[in-house]
């Protein structure tokens, strides 16, 4: 069932199939995923019927593999296309309910043993004050899963390419690409921002920490590679702070 909360929060309706194709259809798209979900999966591995809220689950890749590991999940997204495009992933399953609503709308009386909010933030116009909404729906020793683009990659990235007006105009572009992310943010904000709510900060962790550096093409076969050495660097020392994105798990005090 798809419920609908009324909204006029930026949303991806009339590009569903353009999102799609270039967030997850991608080699970066798949890497990110693939990374987000060992992850999830690695911290989840011990616990069952978990009851999970993912806000702004895009078409449901996220919230497929928590059912998968038995957990209920209500999945939550602005956009009905993108929306309807999750309910058809995930099928008839009774651990799925849809939500047509945005991040700040939302409400339930329930509180959730996990939130995932996953490249969300970066979408935003006051991200970092959302965050108080966000953690609202954690029950007590509730796990928070976050991620956000992160501006010091941006940044970074941007220099190493030589987008030297780019940078000096704080990255802002002169015409917007609407799959781009409009807000991103340094890791040591979202980290200070967290900490002022009274979070436990379990882990950090850079989301292709390498891959978007990477000055040639990279061949589908080099994927396992890639992955592996992602993955052993991802919460090391500097790598982590220049993930295209930056990942955290915190846990409510």
């Amino acid at each position: 069932m798809i419920r609908h909360t009324m909204t006029s929060d930026t949303h991806f309706n009339g590009i569903a199939g353009k999102f799609d194709k270039n967030i997850y259809g991608t080699l970066k798209g798949k890497l990110r995923h693939a990374l987000l979900t060992d992850l999830i999966t690695e911290r989840l591995k011990h616990s069952k019927n978990l009851r999970v809220l993912d806000l702004g689950c895009g078409t449901g890749i996220m919230a497929k593999e928590c059912l998968a590991l038995g957990h209920s999940v209500d999945v939550v997204d602005p956009s009905n296309e993108i929306l309807n495009k999750a309910k058809v992933l995930l099928g008839s399953s009774e651990k799925a309910e849809f939500f047509c609503s945005s991040l700040q709308s939302y409400s339930s009386v329930e509180k959730y043993d996990l939130v995932i909010c996953h490249a969300v933030l970066e979408w935003l116009a006051n991200p970092l004050e959302q965050l108080t909404h966000i953690v609202s729906f954690l029950k007590p020793k509730g796990l928070l899963s976050l991620s956000a683009f992160n501006k010091d990659a941006l940044r970074f990235g941007s220099m190493a390419y030589g987008n030297f007006d780019y940078v000096d105009r704080d990255m802002k572009a002169k015409k917007q690409v609407r799959l781009n992310p409009q807000n991103p943010i340094a890791p040591r904000e979202l980290l200070s921002a967290l900490n002022a709510l009274n979070l436990n900060i379990e882990s950090k962790a850079g989301i292709r920490c390498f891959h978007d550096y990477v000055k040639r093409p990279i061949d589908d076969s080099e994927f396992e590679l890639l992955f592996k050495l992602e993955k052993q660097y991802a919460g090391v020392e500097p790598y982590l702070w220049l993930g295209k994105y930056f990942h955290v798990f915190a846990t409510v005090n």
